[in-house]
């Protein structure tokens, strides 16, 4: 299903921009699963935005002290309401992407942070 917005119906260069740009960092980007300003899809589904704002939110979390147990426990729920809906048990929503994807961007940013903070402590000083 294609989003009925197209491009020569786009407010603005900034929103084709921004379609593109989710499409090229790897995101679906279908209808069904992402949500809506007036009429204008966002450039990333619901899981992804969450993704991206856990990232971001990370950065906070781990110059406060949150470590790597801390980014392995965040990505379980994904992992389970992802394979929930993978095998048919469960169908998620897009609320529930977005939390699973916020914590879980959280988690992976926290674990990628760890590894650097590693990789700068042990092996370069």
């Amino acid at each position: 299903m294609k989003n009925d917005v197209t491009d020569q119906e786009s407010p603005s260069k900034v929103w084709r921009f921004a379609m593109e740009l989710g499409k090229t960092c790897g995101c679906h980007q279908l209808p069904e699963r992402s949500f809506f300003l007036g009429r204008y899809q966002f450039p990333f589904c619901a899981r992804c935005t969450g993704v991206l704002a856990g990232e971001i939110f990370a950065i906070a979390l781990f110059l406060a002290g949150f470590r790597l147990w801390w980014g392995i426990l965040l990505t379980l729920p994904l992992i389970v309401d992802g394979s929930l809906q993978y095998f048919g048990l469960v169908a998620s929503t897009n609320a529930r992407r977005l939390v699973t994807g916020l914590l879980a961007g959280t988690g992976f940013a926290l674990f990628l942070f760890q590894g650097i903070h590693w990789l700068f402590t042990t092996l370069l000083w």
